[in-house]
């Protein structure tokens, strides 16, 4: 199940590679990468323990395999919410980015 958000890792890079001077842009994107996937196992990790707080409190008073259904999809439910928050605050953010528009060369960002 995706998001589409393969796209906006893409562009990342692109904004890295026109911002960096030629010769640095690997490593430069090494470590963009890098980042990528420390903040994808921390993000999980966190929506994991927060998915597991949320299932116990939903939890405790289910006796019923439907009262533990029930609880397990409120606590799907509100990862989702949580992540979907997440995303959007990450957009806002990414609206008020702005590049640098390198010096002689007019309003057009250079291209690699």
């Amino acid at each position: 199940m995706g998001l589409g958000l393969g796209i906006g890792l893409s562009g990342s890079l692109i904004v890295v590679q026109n911002e960096v001077v030629i010769a640095e842009a690997g490593a430069t994107i090494g470590f963009i990468r890098f980042l990528q996937s420390l903040g994808g196992a921390v993000g999980l990790s966190l929506l994991t323990a927060f998915q597991e707080w949320r299932l116990q409190v939903d939890d405790a008073g289910a006796t019923s395999p439907s009262g533990l259904l029930n609880g397990v999809v409120a606590s799907y439910q509100q990862v989702f919410l949580v992540a979907s928050i997440l995303v959007f605050v990450a957009f806002a953010f990414a609206l008020l980015l702005r590049g640098r528009v390198p010096a002689g060369s007019g309003t057009a960002p250079r291209s690699t």
